[in-house]
């Protein structure tokens, strides 16, 4: 059976009021067919459909903290596509890792009252087609890194195979143009700019994701104490949101620690003492870089030079070099996508020709000086 005829089956065997016309003969025997489990293969890429298990994770908007201008558009838009009993909008979120785009798509799945199928860019053409067997109109489909669907070796891993299925409810087959539900498609990316600018265009809501103060950060850590019926004192709860880098993944992580270690220290809480030793473990500092953000910039202070022609010491190195620094030599994606970011945020290093440069904050973070002018003998004025 082909996917077109899967799907006008599927839309024939539907009736609002319960009808179903009489089964002809050659339908039963493609029924028949379809029902073999051998018929329909299983996509190699990962989905999921309705909300995570992870207990921590909201479930709805209003649990959803801090996007508070986000969010209010996104009700408005929910109840406008219900209220119509229309699909909802094609949605992209661009935000760095762990800030709760993924979970944001499934609340909003959720809110809508429908599915959820997450894949991984670059999703194939065949897998989407098999995810059509699957999915109904209204339903959500997301679209994880999507700034890497035209990485993949295959020709059909490109942003065009969407284009159908986003705009035309189609997908070009190699049996020609075929029939797909009318889903929502939800694309997460860390990297917005990494997008084709036909890709992006059909994306009609690009909401712009506001960073989580400390008190975001705070109100998450309590809540999932609540979740997990653990006692966090207030003082734990300010260092875990200190350190959190206004990540909520990163923030779950810690409290998720922190109850699994506190009955070893014999405490029946988590408190300063507790929250302290989770960042010990994690190797991570109080004001949340972590040990590949710290060997990277004590790596770059180790490679300051003096320049002649400007008179002045630098802290200068290729990102290749950096990558090798960090232990990643073989990845600098993973440089660039998770030890970067807050660096660059928080005005530690900057780019300039032939690399990156530390910066006076990353000195002064450091808590060196610069070695004396090699010329006059003195200090680095």
């Amino acid at each position: 059976m082909t996917f077109e005829d899967h799907m006008r089956n599927k839309i024939r065997g539907e009736d609002v009021k319960g009808y179903k016309k009489p089964m002809g003969a050659i339908d039963f025997i493609n029924q028949s067919r379809n029902s073999s489990p051998v018929q329909q293969p299983q996509p190699q890429q990962q989905q999921t459909a309705g909300l995570s298990t992870n207990p921590l994770s909201p479930t709805s908007l209003d649990e959803y903290v801090g996007q508070v201008e986000m969010k209010r558009r996104l009700r408005m838009m929910i109840n406008g596509a219900r209220r119509k009993n229309k699909r909802l909008i094609h949605i992209l979120l661009a935000a760095g890792a762990g800030k709760g785009k993924s979970t944001l798509a499934e609340i909003i799945a959720a809110e809508m009252g429908v599915q959820c199928y997450a894949v991984q860019a670059p999703v194939d053409r065949d897998d989407l087609i098999d995810l059509g067997f699957k999915m109904n109109d209204g339903d959500i489909l997301l679209i994880d890194e999507c700034h890497l669907q035209s990485k993949g070796k295959n020709a059909h891993n490109n942003e065009e195979v969407l284009y159908g299925i986003m705009q035309g409810r189609y997908i070009e087959t190699d049996q020609g143009r075929k029939q797909y539900p009318d889903v929502t498609v939800i694309g997460a990316t860390t990297d917005r700019g990494l997008l084709k600018r036909p890709f992006l265009q059909r994306f009609k809501y690009k909401p712009p994701f506001e960073d989580y103060t400390e008190d975001d950060m705070f109100e998450i850590v309590m809540m999932n104490g609540d979740q997990l019926k653990v006692e966090i004192t207030d003082d734990a709860a300010h260092i875990f949101a200190k350190a959190s880098t206004g990540t909520p993944r990163v923030i779950n992580g810690f409290v998720e620690q922190a109850d699994a270690v506190m009955d070893g220290f014999g405490e029946t809480e988590v408190n300063k003492f507790i929250a302290t030793e989770v960042l010990r473990n994690e190797q991570v500092e109080d004001d949340g870089l972590t040990r590949d953000q710290m060997i990277y910039l004590e790596g770059l202070w180790e490679r300051k030079r003096w320049v002649k022609a400007s008179q002045m010491w630098e802290a200068k190195a290729s990102l290749a070099t950096m990558a090798h620094v960090t232990d990643c030599a073989r990845d600098t994606e993973y440089v660039k996508q998770e030890i970067e970011p807050m660096l660059f945020k928080r005005n530690y290093i900057e780019v300039v020709p032939g690399g990156r440069r530390l910066t006076e904050h990353a000195v002064e973070r450091l808590g060196v000086t610069w070695p004396p002018d090699p010329q006059t003998k003195g200090e680095r004025g």
